[in-house]
């Protein structure tokens, strides 16, 4: 069996046998006469003579080198005729093994030269081989037999071979393999191969036929010892000649690779690294760039890494920390995370879903839904036969939730919105509240067709059809109020009249005052007054009337202004007197009245229309009169309306009047008398002559006589009539 050698840490005192090694359990294995070689001198000197235990073994003679704890080579020799080889490391290593199998030279072979013998080879300290038990037998390597050199050799204890070098025989390459003939092959020209030995086309070349897996592991608690992977290059054929590489250069390479179709390899896959620019001082720049192939080729610019640290993806020259030129499709995950999202040029950017369909930002920041050519900076476009809905959904119902659809100055102050209040917020109108909102002190419009129809003032005042309502609600246009006809009410309120106006929608009726009106129109009030104002200037006379219209409808087509009563100007031009006319229709006027039946005048005439025509024979007939207050009425002549009842007094003061004929004076529209007579013959009695009489016979206007009551001389005439027809009675002999 060949010899061993064991490499150790020992103790070795200067002047001692004794050599320990701390921790050493292998010393259990020594044997007597094993050698110890310190393992920077020359000839093994010393040899162990005794084992005193697993750590501790005693020297042949004493140590005579320094007293130190050096590394040491023990090599045992397990059999007393067999010389050592002495393949440890160190200054008397052998420099060269001339064979293929290393152990060809170490087991034993039969000795044609001595039938029988069994010999050993032993490597000389000059590289010679030399064979049987004789040492002084040298042999050069090519002068040992076939069958020397054919001979296996096996090693079944020990823990290495120490060698320095280790060079196959010939041209055929190097194999070092385990007991199952795989391992590696180290072919002639350098390159090696792991579980290959044919076809080796790389400087390292792994074969397998299961998972292959090539590993570097480190095991270190430095954080700057890692293991890694170098791939270098020099610009310069010569190997060792370190010239600095130029722009272009492939610094190194990672490639892939599958059986193609046509047998034989093809690239998969591959990782590039590429100088970019000059190599600087301490550093190369350069990009990797990451390709697949297709059936091809490659799909070249798939992932480069560039020195600037930007990513590209289809592109050699990002721009960017990323730069994709082409789509990219997530199928999995719930959001992309960034803070930016930028077009790549002036052509803007799209967000769409697998349609096309989506958000587009326009180049200048107009955002566009459902169209690519927004013209606002929000631009929403639906599909043709649908609803087109902006929806904000609020997120609780507490006293802070609500949807809020804000506008905002530059500086970025709200100056109004749309907000939608929840059930359990109270701001704005109330909970459960939709509200537009203008919060600076400012108007808030509402149009139709590019014109403002309705304004909400600052202050508040709301104006339909102004923009510059002076009330709290202003309207410039036509009104309408429950169009349908449906039964509903309308109701203006005042500070001390609930129901200043109240349209009963059920009963059809107005009530201004009143919230039940039993008529169409009912006013109720402390001082119910209707005030009719023309404010026409009319300097001349008449003119500047006001009118209560009465209309009428003959077969519910034709509207007709049945009559109406009038209140005009009756005087000069600057006076202020007034005349009331009753006009009515008599049927052929059209829409407009044209008979003044009742007019009264300024000076208080009565006028009413002349029927020449009116028969009122069996029609009851009455005087009608008019005391000093203007009242009209007729006195009753029935007993019940009378009391102190008693027979007419004397009423002969008859005879003391004195009638009269006249023309009456004209008087003017201030009701004055003129020097100008109506030319009319007239026949009465002077008031003021009546009244020396009888006054009870005359009346009064303001203190002032005015005129006679003739009626009241019908009684004293009848009186006087029966007094004379006794008296004639009387003269011609009769009876009274």
């Amino acid at each position: 069996m060949a010899d061993e050698q064991i490499k150790c840490d020992c103790t070795i005192t200067n002047g001692d046998a004794t050599v320990t090694c701390a921790g050493q359990s292998f010393l259990t294995t020594l044997d007597v006469n094993d050698v110890l070689k310190k393992n920077t001198d020359g000839e093994p000197t010393y040899h162990v003579a005794s084992i005193t235990n697993d750590t501790t073994f005693e020297l042949t003679a004493a140590y005579a080198g320094d007293t130190e704890t050096v590394e040491c080579v023990i090599q045992r020799s397990f059999s007393t005729n067999r010389h050592y080889a002495r393949v440890f490391a160190g200054d008397q290593g052998v420099p060269d093994i001339l064979t293929n199998e290393l152990i060809d030279l170490l087991d034993t072979y039969t000795d044609n030269a001595t039938t029988g013998a069994v010999g050993v080879v032993e490597l000389a300290t000059n590289g010679e081989c030399q064979t049987g038990t004789d040492t002084s037998r040298a042999v050069t390597p090519d002068g040992l037999t076939a069958a020397v050199r054919e001979q296996s050799w096996s090693q079944t204890d020990g823990l290495y071979i120490g060698t320095d070098e280790i060079r196959a025989r010939d041209g055929d390459g190097l194999t070092l393999h385990d007991d199952g003939g795989n391992g590696i092959f180290i072919e002639d020209g350098g390159n090696v191969g792991i579980g290959v030995t044919t076809g080796i086309n790389a400087k390292l070349d792994v074969l397998g036929t299961n998972f292959t897996t090539i590993a570097n592991r480190v095991f270190s608690t430095t954080a700057s010892q890692e293991p890694y992977l170098l791939l270098a290059r020099s610009h310069n054929a010569s190997i060792g000649t370190l010239t600095e590489t130029e722009d272009g250069d492939y610094l190194g390479a990672i490639l892939m690779e599958g059986i193609n179709s046509s047998s034989g390899y093809g690239m998969g896959a591959g990782i590039n690294v590429i100088q970019d620019g000059a190599a600087g001082a301490v550093f190369i720049p350069a990009n990797m760039e990451l390709a697949a192939y297709s059936n091809s080729g490659p799909n070249v610019n798939q992932l480069v890494l560039h020195n600037d640290g930007k990513v590209g993806i289809g592109t050699n020259a990002p721009t960017q920390k990323l730069h994709v030129d082409g789509n990219i499709l997530q199928t999995t995950g719930d959001y992309l995370a960034t803070d930016k999202v930028r077009a790549i040029d002036g052509d803007g950017l799209a967000l769409y879903d697998d349609g096309g369909n989506g958000i587009f930002i326009k180049d200048g920041g107009n955002v566009g839904i459902g169209t690519d050519v927004p013209d606002t900076p929000l631009h929403v476009d639906g599909p043709s036969g649908a609803l087109v809905r902006l929806t904000v959904q609020m997120g609780g119902t507490g006293a802070s939730d609500g949807c809020d659809f804000s506008y905002r100055k530059a500086n970025g102050s709200i100056v109004g919105g749309i907000v939608y209040t929840s059930s359990g917020n109270s701001a704005y109108g109330g909970i459960n509240s939709m509200n537009i909102v203008q919060v600076q002190n400012a108007s808030l419009t509402f149009g139709t067709s590019n014109l403002v129809r309705m304004t909400i003032l600052g202050a508040g005042n709301v104006g339909i059809g102004t923009q510059t309502p002076s009330a709290l609600f202003e309207v410039d246009g036509d009104a309408i109020f429950n169009e349908s006809g449906a039964d509903k009410d309308f109701r203006i309120e005042s500070a001390g009249v609930p129901n200043m106006f109240f349209v009963n929608g059920a009963a059809n009726s107005i009530g201004i005052g009143e919230a039940d009106p039993v008529t169409v129109v009912e006013l109720v009030a402390t001082t119910p007054y209707i005030t009719l104002h023309n404010s026409t200037e009319e300097n001349g006379d008449g003119g500047r009337e006001s009118r209560i219209i009465a209309r009428g409808e003959q077969d519910g087509t034709e509207e007709t202004i049945l009559g109406y009563l009038e209140f005009a100007h009756d005087g000069a031009a600057d006076d202020e007197k007034g005349l009331f006319r009753v006009l009515l229709n008599d049927g052929d006027d059209g829409t407009t009245p044209s008979i003044t039946g009742i007019s009264i005048d300024s000076a208080g005439i009565l006028r009413s229309l002349a029927c020449y025509s009116h028969d009122m024979n069996g029609e009851t007939i009455r005087d009608c009169q008019i005391n000093n207050a203007g009242e009209f009425g007729y006195d009753s002549s029935a007993r019940r309306g009378k009391m102190n009842i008693a027979d007419m007094e004397d009423t002969s003061w008859l005879y003391d009047l004195q009638p009269v004929n006249f023309e009456p004076r004209k008087k003017d529209r201030c009701g004055n008398y003129t020097e100008e007579s109506t030319g009319e013959k007239k026949y009465g009695l002077i008031a003021e002559e009546v009244e020396r009489v009888n006054e009870a016979f005359v009346f009064y206007d303001e203190g002032k006589i005015t005129g006679v009551h003739y009626s009241r001389f019908v009684s004293v005439l009848i009186n006087e009539i029966q007094k004379l027809n006794k008296r004639i009675l009387k003269l011609e002999g009769g009876s009274a």
